[in-house]
């Protein structure tokens, strides 16, 4: 069970979705994925600015391990995160995913409340290219077309 006891969110149901979409540059094996949309990395030793390198610095000298990886289980420490940034620039859901959709004839939805809900309790909605907030791809044209 995951959060909240809802079947289908814990850690290890997961870890198998989290690894189909990124493609981290710094670590593979159980815990990392290395070809999905998402570039993750983190940043060097020489990347790091001075108040970086002070509080790492810092950390390690009050007792802290410094840390390579901090998506291992279990581990504890300072060091750089993971960042999903390729040439200075957040790689957002719209960048990974969406632009590499916008070609499908399938209408794509945002900020729009769904036509009516395919089943009991809401937990998967119905749209279509009428709804507000929806458009569809218009094929060849690489922009959407509203309808």
């Amino acid at each position: 069970m995951g959060g909240h006891g809802q079947p289908g969110w814990s850690f290890a149901d997961l870890l198998p979705v989290f690894r189909a979409i990124e493609s981290d540059a710094d670590f593979g094996g159980d815990w990392h994925g290395s070809g999905g949309p998402v570039p993750i990395r983190r940043p060097s030793a020489d990347e790091l600015s001075p108040l970086q390198r002070a509080f790492a610095d810092a950390a390690v000298a009050a007792g802290h391990r410094l840390v390579g990886d901090h998506n291992e289980p279990g581990t504890v420490g300072a060091g750089p995160g993971p960042r999903n940034v390729r040439d200075g620039l957040r790689m957002s859901t719209t960048l990974t995913h969406l632009a590499a959709a916008r070609g499908r004839p399938n209408p794509i939805c945002t900020f729009s409340p769904p036509d009516r809900s395919t089943t009991p309790r809401a937990r998967q909605a119905e749209y279509s290219a009428s709804s507000p907030g929806c458009w569809r791809s218009a094929p060849g044209l690489g922009a959407p077309a509203f309808g």
